[in-house]
């Protein structure tokens, strides 16, 4: 850009990066004016390189750690070369905005280059919007864990009441502890489960259910019946007064804090102890998913694809010519009995799939080699079948904007 920049003044490009499979480089340079022999700061003018990505995420030229990239940071203030470098982009719309911040000399002119698996073509996919979640879970680890592999069950029995420390980062409410404990009859035996919370157990439980131990030394499990709200260290235990079941401590293992006391009575007294157990918190659940393979290029096809979704349901692809209004008024409109679904798109066009054992799916659109067509904005968005999400048993994806072009 030979014309270059004056103070205040910035130019954007845009580029489509059409996948990961390349890094994404890219580096800004300038050719300064003679600074001030002997100057501690012989920097005549500066330009400033900002690049942000799909997500709005902004990297800023010469901020790196480990030879990549870091979002945030503050603009280089001397160096008249500027880099920004992305071991995995996003797919999606990049912006790269070369800045003026102080030009006394200019205008100043630029060279702009980036590399990766990209393409300048006018044709564009972007996502937009926020999906609603699910009835997929997200898999995770125990919320809390102690001696999680369990062991060798020492293989006491105790008249008093026992329970365990659990502390948790989390903030989601409990659904279930796991102790490793056994039968002392080697028969299933059914005992009364707690839950306590406090620094020590206070004197009730705020939760009971029950738990049903086999004979087999393992991991058994107490599910209560509405998710629990706990604040950490909390206390969890099972009944085994009636010197049925084992107590769930281990012969070897890192020891951690316990309480007993007399069936009955109000005083716990403290206790250091092998215990193995497992807590479970309520999952998160998966959103489906709006995603592409390819771009609107005239002539050409592409992939509106969907992920994230429940397996083997029906999905379907909603097209349309706005994400502002739709015939029965302005959008984004929610969906009753839908937390945090919204329809993001007007429901011109439809087309119906169904989604794979992954809860994925894939619509191909030819694109015609239509010059008319060039710069047209078409809208899309997911709805999924799932009738364990919510009360209208659907849930909806975020939104997909292409723009046609070549």
């Amino acid at each position: 850009r030979a014309g270059g920049l004056t103070t205040g003044q910035s130019t954007t490009f845009d580029l489509n990066v059409l996948s990961s499979a390349r890094p994404l480089e890219v580096t800004m340079v300038f050719t300064d004016y003679a600074g001030t022999i002997n100057s501690s700061n012989p920097v005549v003018n500066n330009l400033d390189l900002l690049v942000t990505a799909p997500n709005g995420t902004q990297y800023r030229g010469n901020v790196f750690s480990g030879g990549w990239s870091t979002a945030g940071g503050s603009f280089d203030l001397k160096n008249n070369v500027e880099r920004v470098a992305i071991a995995v982009p996003q797919a999606g719309v990049w912006s790269f905005q070369v800045i003026g911040a102080s030009v006394p000399v200019g205008p100043s002119g630029y060279a702009l280059c980036a590399t990766g698996d990209v393409s300048e073509g006018g044709a564009t996919f972007a996502t937009f919007g926020n999906g609603c979640p699910g009835s997929v879970a997200v898999p995770s680890p125990p919320c809390a864990q102690w001696n999680e592999l369990g062991g060798v069950l020492a293989n006491q029995t105790s008249a008093d009441e026992w329970v365990f420390r659990a502390t948790t980062t989390s903030t989601d409410p409990v659904v279930s502890f796991e102790l490793f404990t056994a039968s002392v009859s080697g028969g299933n035996v059914t005992v009364p489960a707690r839950l306590y919370v406090g620094s020590s157990p206070g004197l009730t439980p705020i939760a009971t259910t029950t738990m049903t131990v086999g004979g087999v030394p393992g991991f058994y499990t107490a599910t209560f019946a509405t998710p629990v709200s706990v604040t950490s260290p909390f206390h969890i235990g099972i009944d085994t007064s009636g010197l049925g079941v084992y107590l769930p401590t281990l012969a070897s293992g890192t020891l951690g804090v316990a309480y007993s006391r007399p069936n009955g009575a109000s005083a716990w007294s403290v206790q250091v102890v092998p215990a193995s157990y497992k807590v479970h918190c309520a999952p998160s659940y998966l959103v489906p998913a709006m995603g592409n393979t390819g771009l609107p290029q005239l002539g050409a096809s592409f992939d509106v694809e969907l992920s994230d979704a429940l397996p083997s349901t029906f999905a379907v692809l909603v097209q349309g010519l706005s994400d502002q209004t739709f015939p029965g008024g302005t959008l984004p409109v929610t969906l009753p009995g839908t937390p945090g679904c919204q329809v993001l798109v007007s429901p011109d066009a439809y087309e119906a799939l169904l989604t794979d054992a992954a809860g994925a799916a894939s619509y191909t659109i030819a694109v015609p080699n239509t010059a008319s067509l060039d710069g047209l904005e078409i809208f899309y968005q997911w709805v999924v079948l799932d009738s364990a999400a919510n009360a209208l048993g659907l849930v909806t994806s975020d939104g997909g904007k292409a723009v046609l072009g070549q």
